[in-house]
């Protein structure tokens, strides 16, 4: 089970058990307080951040099994891969927000957790999408085909 710390005014430590839902709920907190990370994050998610808070509590779950969807895909590339500016900026920051809701060693193992997922998801065959064009295309030369061998009386 996942520990969230945080500082009592007298400085004492309280540890409370939570799950990886109470988790991802806290971290999607804090983003959404960063304004760079929210913009990012509300535009990958298409404005879902229920599904966010979702995709985020199935990563942050290393007991679970899981088929990694786009999304979470597209989250493990800023957490882990560090890529870009945003991954550049977030892959610290997410690292340096686990150790201080989760304490050293429980960060280290969520840490280790998702950079192996991050590894199978970057050699998983990448899913190539068609582009609008082609797709109008395609219906087009099905409609055409269609109309031709209506006429044709087939």
């Amino acid at each position: 089970m996942l520990a969230f710390k945080g500082e009592h005014v007298e400085s004492k430590v309280w540890i409370i058990d939570v799950s990886p839902d109470d988790l991802a709920d806290a971290l999607v907190i804090e983003l959404r307080n960063h304004s760079h990370f929210n913009n990012v994050l509300t535009h990958i998610s298409d404005a879902n951040w229920p599904r966010l808070e979702a995709a985020f509590g199935r990563l942050l779950d290393p007991t679970g099994d899981m088929d990694i969807t786009p999304l979470q895909k597209n989250l493990l590339a800023l957490l882990c891969g560090g890529s870009g500016t945003t991954g550049r900026m977030l892959k610290p920051w997410f690292e340096d927000w686990l150790r201080w809701a989760c304490g050293a060693s429980e960060a280290e193992s969520l840490i280790d957790h998702l950079s192996r997922l991050h590894g199978v998801a970057a050699a998983a065959p990448r899913r190539r999408r068609k582009s609008a064009m082609r797709i109008l295309r395609e219906h087009d030369e099905r409609c055409m085909a269609a109309a031709f061998s209506v006429a044709k009386g087939v």
